[in-house]
């Protein structure tokens, strides 16, 4: 079997771990008084187990459910096995191929849920864009779903209907989506950059929509889609790396009570930010890597979403993310790519 141990060094536990979080969209806010409640002890990750969580997933009838699980598993059975059956990948294929509409975007399901979305569009793409599969579906319909999708200022809506609005989600998947097709130039890209910079809380990372506060997940957005547009600009690397390391998942800060438990995806988010920004160094990996297997769950392979919690397939996903990136595990898209159908 494949293992690699926490370091067992004990001691004081960075922030991250805490039992409370700072409040939405001030992840490194710190409470002044309260104990920190410290994860459990330190877990063997072992791959093995992990691979046959998914491998379990596939197995199951209706796999894969979603576009997102599609992905989730893809992302998956490559980082911990380097392959995909011809059987799964012909699954994933098909059932992907029958979430997308006439109008060329994907639902979330071919059978139940009739409207496309661009998030579920975004998941579908770059599922196939990891398999080499994107000539199984209708790309250039999925392009101009998103096409069509685009605002006169630049930001992406959801979906075809009256009264939607972009935010920075919305057009962060768009982006999404016009990068794994090949396709960026379909948009205005100085529109779209301004767009997104509109979310940006000066000095800091960004908000959902302009006028709120920072938060993880949408500054992991930005800086995915900043990157693909090619408007990352050196002095807001490293005004937003600074926020990212500032929080409580870089493993810097005391301990503390904190508002929430902290949570894998905003880990796993901050990490991926980071590695693209080239700041990973920021972090203490150490410490970080203490959390990540504190949320190991060690009956069935997978990891929880928050300390106490059972494990789910979108938190180990985000879980072997963080492996990936903390030099663990092989990163899926440093692999070659497969094509064929």
């Amino acid at each position: 079997m494949k293992r690699f141990c926490a370091s067992s060094v004990m001691g004081l536990i960075v922030l991250l771990v805490v039992a409370l979080a700072a409040p939405a969209g001030a992840a490194g806010k710190k409470k002044t008084a309260g104990p920190a409640v410290r994860p459990s002890a330190a877990k063997t990750f072992d791959q093995d187990m992990t691979l046959s969580f998914f491998r379990e997933m596939e197995a199951r009838k209706n796999f894969p459910d979603s576009p997102s699980f599609a992905y989730y598993t893809a992302y998956a059975l490559l980082t911990l096995d380097s392959k995909i059956s011809p059987e799964t990948r012909k699954k994933i294929t098909d059932f992907l191929a029958s979430c997308q509409k006439p109008d060329g975007g994907f639902a979330a399901d071919p059978q139940y849920d009739q409207g496309s979305n661009v998030i579920y569009t975004a998941f579908a793409l770059r599922t196939l864009a990891l398999l080499g599969a994107l000539d199984t579906v209708d790309t250039a319909k999925a392009v101009g779903f998103v096409a069509a999708l685009v605002n006169a200022d630049g930001g992406v809506r959801a979906r075809q209907q009256a009264g939607e609005k972009p935010t920075l989600a919305t057009t962060a998947y768009g982006v999404q989506v016009l990068q794994a097709a090949g396709a960026l130039d379909r948009l205005n890209r100085e529109k779209t950059v301004a767009f997104i910079n509109s979310c940006r809380e000066p000095g800091k990372g960004f908000r959902m929509v302009a006028g709120g506060v920072s938060s993880i997940q949408a500054t992991a957005l930005a800086v995915e889609a900043l990157q693909a547009l090619g408007a990352m600009n050196q002095t807001m690397a490293n005004e937003v790396s600074d926020y990212l390391n500032g929080t409580r998942y870089a493993g810097h800060l005391p301990e503390g009570k904190f508002e929430t438990m902290p949570a894998l995806q905003d880990m796993a988010e901050v990490l991926e930010s980071l590695a693209g920004l080239k700041a990973l160094g920021l972090v203490d990996r150490d410490k970080v890597m203490k959390f990540v297997l504190s949320l190991y769950v060690d009956e069935n392979g997978g990891f929880g979403p928050q300390p106490g919690l059972g494990s789910t397939p979108p938190s180990t996903y985000y879980g072997l993310v963080c492996l990936v990136r903390l030099g663990k595990l092989p990163d899926p898209y440093a692999m070659p790519v497969k094509s064929g159908k």
